[in-house]
């Protein structure tokens, strides 16, 4: 777990099904619930899970904006997102940095392209709206949809949430 007032969070969001889809070649993957208005799944993943799946659909090229997904991991995320949602999320946090990556899919078609936020500073600093943040974009492209002052990260579930360790620990696991 990342030490206090930090966050480190990496995963694909989306509907149950577009997420199991994903996940499916990939050994024994541990999915989860966000408990959010919009009752999406999650699939946390790290550099082995990663490579899990460029095992199975390929590499392809790296992005250059510093978001952690490659040519094929946009082509296989739209394949699984027919009729379905997913996103990709990637946030750090520290005293020091902030830092915010998403793209997501909506029926195979992409609809918020991979998006970069990196600040030396509080992200409230820049002026950019929080609504406009790679995450909260990516999840309100998910359909949800903030409720009263919250946020899309907070009305998602996924607010409970400071790292990936956090989810395997503390997150309801979706069975079978």
């Amino acid at each position: 777990m990342p030490p206090d007032n930090q966050l480190e969070l990496r995963l694909f969001v989306g509907t149950t099904v577009a997420v199991r889809r994903l996940a499916s070649n990939v050994e024994a993957p541990r999915l989860f619930r966000l408990d959010g208005v919009a009752r999406l799944a999650i699939w946390p993943i790290d550099d082995d899970l990663h490579d899990a799946l460029h095992r199975t659909y390929g590499t392809g090229d790296w992005l250059k904006n510093a978001v952690r997904l490659s040519t094929r991991d946009l082509e296989f995320s739209a394949k699984y997102s027919f009729g379905e949602k997913l996103a990709y999320l990637e946030a750090v946090a520290t005293p020091e940095t902030f830092h915010q990556a998403a793209a997501a899919w909506r029926n195979g078609v992409m609809c918020v392209r991979p998006t970069v936020l990196t600040l030396k500073d509080s992200p409230v600093q820049s002026g950019r709206p929080r609504r406009l943040w790679p995450l909260n974009a990516a999840l309100t492209a998910l359909g949800v949809s903030p409720v009263g002052r919250d946020d899309a990260i907070a009305a998602s579930g996924l607010a409970h949430f400071a790292s990936n360790a956090e989810i395997l620990a503390n997150a309801q696991q979706i069975s079978g």
